[in-house]
């Protein structure tokens, strides 16, 4: 909200009132006129407002209660907020027992009010289900809604457990691009694992058996503890994917005593494979600074690139001897000053800076290991210094987007400019080509 308000201070009136009074009593009429005026002014305010209040919908559902075998009474608690066009309100039903349900949508007919209970009774089409609902506002622009809640017709609550569910935040983002059409909540390669988390209002028995089905056929290895709070809790297990599982999208199918789970979403396994590789003897100045800022593998060989090294240093293991070794190698001589940021493929992305601060420049370098020294590729003709999107595919590296960042002329840090410029480069040719501009405002650390 933006204000402009012209408001005399009281004490400045005050003691110019009490001047006019000491002049003459003849004036006192008029001293008296002056400052009922000058009061006047006191609680006179101009506003402007160029902001909009805006308080989001709010949507809770209060209970369920079992009716009979197959219907089911909720109370429903819905604020329609301020701002908001508010189309339409429904209950999403998902049968939780049947793999591929799709939801079901029930209306809701909403009043005049801004703030609304419901009594709704639901009739399920299933006997001996479980059931997840939840409730959803809709505006023009954007849904609201409740938290989900677990109806059970089937007597697995005598187990303890409410809903399980994949654990798809909070871990490497380029996982988790969720495919909602086809209901896919993870990427994963072969060899890696992922996480579910079981949802409970009594916590299961350490020795609950546990075990994981991929499309209900394929057990991988689980691995979960039951331990921590007693009452509606939750707790963390993991799948593990066989690196010789056929790639393609799989449901999950948890099994806890021999009772089935069927997950709201299914994980895709990838064409690659993954491993992990424990580093021994690793140097001490790995250990101090991990992780590193970039890492990448060539041949047989991982290099790792941290920028707290200074003149840039390079420690390198090899898989085939299991040894560590170390390079000084400084990309560029003083005067320069080298960040790094990033990497396409094998390709590090560096930011050098002059002693003068006459140059601030983006670069491709590769390393040749012959040489023992870094080899400057091309300069980035792009607009920004870091944080771009870069990727490869086969003789062509793409970069964009990112961030410039703007310094006076003593050097000092002024301000940040996100961007979206994008740009081709030909690593046969050593030819960069300017691209169409990425289709959003702004992107950051791609």
């Amino acid at each position: 909200m933006k204000q402009n308000s012209y408001i005399l201070s009281f004490a400045n009136i005050l003691s110019f009132i009490l001047y006019m009074v000491q002049i003459k009593c003849v004036h006192i009429k008029k001293v008296c006129l002056l400052s009922i005026g000058l009061f006047s002014l006191v609680s006179c305010t101009i506003k402007e407002y160029n902001e909009e209040n805006f308080v989001a919908p709010a949507i809770n559902i209060l209970s369920t209660k079992i009716t009979s075998e197959n219907t089911c009474e909720l109370e429903l608690k819905i604020n329609i907020g301020d701002g908001a066009s508010i189309k339409e309100a429904y209950i999403s039903l998902w049968d939780m027992t049947t793999e591929n349900a799709e939801p079901e949508e029930i209306p809701i007919e909403l009043t005049e009010e801004k703030e609304q209970t419901h009594k709704l009774t639901i009739k399920v089409s299933e006997k001996k289900h479980d059931y997840k609902v939840k409730v959803i506002l809709r505006s023009e622009k954007n849904d609201f809604s409740s938290s989900p809640q677990i109806i059970r017709f089937s007597d697995r609550l005598a187990q303890g457990v409410n809903y399980i569910d994949l654990y798809i935040s909070g871990a490497d983002l380029s996982q988790y691009y969720v495919d909602e059409a086809n209901k896919v909540g993870m990427n994963l390669e072969r060899g890696e694992r992922f996480s579910f988390i079981v949802y409970y209002s009594k916590l299961p028995s350490a020795d609950t058996k546990t075990e994981i089905k991929l499309n209900g056929t394929i057990p991988i290895k689980t691995e979960i503890s039951y331990s921590g709070s007693m009452e509606d809790d939750h707790v963390l297990g993991f799948g593990y994917l066989p690196d010789n599982i056929v790639p393609g999208i799989y449901s999950v199918h948890v099994y806890l005593n021999d009772k089935e789970y069927i997950l709201d979403y299914k994980i895709n396994v990838l064409p690659g494979i993954s491993k992990n590789i424990y580093l021994s003897n690793m140097p001490y100045s790995i250990t101090a600074i991990w992780p590193p800022t970039v890492s990448f593998m060539k041949g047989n060989e991982i290099y790792y690139l941290h920028n707290d090294f200074n003149p840039l240093k390079m420690l390198i293991y090899n898989l085939e001897s299991n040894t560590w070794r170390e390079k000084n190698a400084d990309p560029l001589s003083a005067p320069y000053q080298v960040s790094v940021f990033g990497k396409v493929d094998h390709y590090i992305l560096m930011y050098y800076i002059s002693e003068d601060n006459a140059t601030r420049k983006m670069a491709l370098f590769d390393f040749d290991e012959s040489k023992d020294m870094w080899i400057k590729i091309s300069d980035y003709p792009g607009m920004a210094t870091r944080g771009v999107i870069a990727f490869k595919i086969n003789s062509k590296i793409y970069i964009g987007g990112g961030a410039r960042d703007g310094y006076n002329k003593y050097g000092y840090f002024e301000t940040t400019e996100n961007l979206k410029d994008f740009w081709e480069y030909d690593i046969t040719n050593d030819k960069w080509i300017q691209k169409n501009n990425l289709p959003y405002n702004t992107r950051y650390d791609g």
